[in-house]
């Protein structure tokens, strides 16, 4: 990721949403998370973004909804997360593409993604 502008695409589009499971993914997505602030990205991430005393999901489903993109961290609790399948269908409704980044190991486990198709 030497240019930030290839990440995603397009230099106008440099913020995102991390989606990922924290009973195993915390660790990775604070590190994706500050790997992407360090290359310029403005990055929505509820271990950051979230104040206390707010309403958790409004404040997680307007960050979907204003992100131009949404990262999707796959690992076994993501894909067994109810919290991260209503994260990915908001986002499906909200971005014809969504990339994700499969954690270590896990792209080789026989696992299946029933998430709905992006159109």
């Amino acid at each position: 990721m030497s240019d930030n502008t290839e990440l995603f695409g397009q230099a106008s589009l440099k913020n995102a949403f991390i989606s990922y499971g924290r009973a195993d993914s915390l660790g990775f997505a604070k590190w994706l998370n500050e790997k992407l602030v360090d290359q310029g990205y403005q990055i929505w991430f509820d271990f950051n973004d979230i104040p206390q005393g707010v309403d958790y999901q409004k404040q997680i489903n307007a960050g979907i909804e204003d992100a131009d993109n949404f990262i999707f961290v796959i690992a076994p609790h993501a894909t067994n997360s109810p919290y991260c399948r209503k994260e990915v269908e908001l986002a499906i409704a909200h971005t014809s593409e969504i990339p994700h980044i499969c954690t270590r190991g896990f792209a080789q486990r026989n696992a299946s993604l029933d998430f709905p198709q992006t159109a």
